[in-house]
This record gives structure tokens, C-alpha cells and sequence, in this order.
């Protein structure tokens, strides 16, 4: 009887490794076969508010980029010329938002890219009237949104 309750117990031990190690594993991939989704236009209308003058004011002359929902601890670079900027974003379920990165004006002609984890490289050309956009991660899809003004999330 004491045989067959410590060989039980050490099933039970290798069984909970075991679950433990998938789960590990499952939990440390990261997504990076996404498709991307990208739309300039319509431009997607924000309701402005005090607050967003506000910082509108702080990042005068910045592009600015908005992560929205669906970020779980994504690692993303967002590179203009030779800076690279790398954060770890996850986003706030309840206001479905993450943070918003201020990066510096661009050059004329310069391009902007993104890339989530190692996956595909967004590249856009942000022009005079883009200066505020919107990134949400939706299911296995990023869709990366021009706005018409600096959002704001309560």
C-alpha cells in the first residue's frame, strides 16, 4: 500500500512539472505572425478634452503613437533613421490602452516603422496632417490607425 501511494505521489509530481513546463513555454512565445491593417483615411475622429490640450501642447511638434488594446507584454521598436525606441507594452483592459509614445518630428521624406515582438515591420510615412495614430492588436491582426487628434482615455 505505501508503494503504491509514493508511486502515485511522484505521478503526481512529473505530472505537475510537466503542466508547469507547457505552460511556461505557451506563455513565453510571442506573437509575431500578425497581419497588419493599415488606414489613413478616414482619419478616426477623438473627442478632444482639457486634458488633451494639454499634453497636445507638451508634444508640440512630435508624431505620436497610441497603443491601444490587446498589447500582452509586447516587446515594440519603433525606429526613425538610425534612434530606436523599445518598450514593453501591455495594454489596461478596463480603458483598452496601453501608453502613448511622443517620438520626434520626422524628416521630410523619413520613414517611421514599427515592429511587435519580432514580427513584421510597419513602416509609415507620416506627413504634415499625420501626426496622431492609433495601434490596436486584434486577435492575430494589427491595425494601425491615423486619428484626428490627440486621444484621450478614462
Amino acid at each position: 500500500m505505501k508503494r503504491s501511494k509514493k508511486l502515485s505521489n511522484k505521478l503526481k509530481s512529473i505530472l505537475i512539472a510537466f503542466v508547469t513546463l507547457i505552460t511556461c513555454v505557451t506563455c513565453a512565445q510571442e506573437r509575431s505572425g500578425y497581419e497588419v491593417d493599415v488606414i489613413y483615411s478616414p482619419k478616426r475622429h477623438v473627442v478632444p478634452s482639457n486634458t488633451t490640450q494639454t499634453w497636445k501642447n507638451q508634444v508640440k511638434d512630435s508624431i505620436v503613437f497610441f497603443f491601444e488594446s490587446g498589447f500582452k507584454n509586447d516587446n515594440v521598436t519603433i525606429t526613425v533613421g538610425s534612434n530606436k525606441s523599445i518598450s514593453k507594452i501591455t495594454s489596461n483592459q478596463v480603458i483598452q490602452f496601453a501608453k502613448f509614445i511622443p517620438i520626434a518630428p520626422v524628416a521630410n521624406g523619413e520613414t517611421v516603422s514599427i515592429q511587435i515582438n519580432s514580427g513584421k515591420i510597419i513602416t509609415l510615412k507620416p506627413t504634415d496632417d499625420i501626426k496622431f495614430i492609433a495601434l490596436n492588436f486584434i486577435d492575430n491582426k494589427v491595425v494601425v490607425q491615423v486619428l484626428d487628434d490627440f486621444a484621450y482615455y478614462d
